[in-house]
């Protein structure tokens, strides 16, 4: 079974480019890495993830209901929806 080769954001590049977008500071370090690295998921060789939007939308949900390591996302100050949209556009297909 073929898996693609994506290029992900590291969790420096999201605290980096989240600024501008609103998000931060940073609660925990690793837990942001742990968001980071959960589209990248296999199993029995196939992607858990396998489009653009879905690993945008698992990293997304990850930050914004499950570890909460940025602290404006754990007040509530930051949409699940548009974070998936500001991932989207950082998740890459190498080629």
């Amino acid at each position: 079974m073929f898996v693609s080769q994506w290029r992900y954001p590291t969790a420096d590049e999201l605290i980096y480019e989240g600024r501008s977008f609103g998000i931060g500071p940073v609660r925990n370090a690793g837990t942001l890495q742990a968001c980071v690295a959960s589209p990248a998921q296999t199993f029995d060789g196939a992607e858990l993830y396998p489009e653009v939007s879905d690993k945008a939308s698992i990293v997304a949900f990850n930050i914004a209901k499950t570890y909460h390591p940025f602290m404006l996302i754990a007040e509530g100050q930051i949409d699940q929806g548009e974070l998936a949209v500001f991932l989207r556009g950082r998740i890459e297909l190498m080629s």
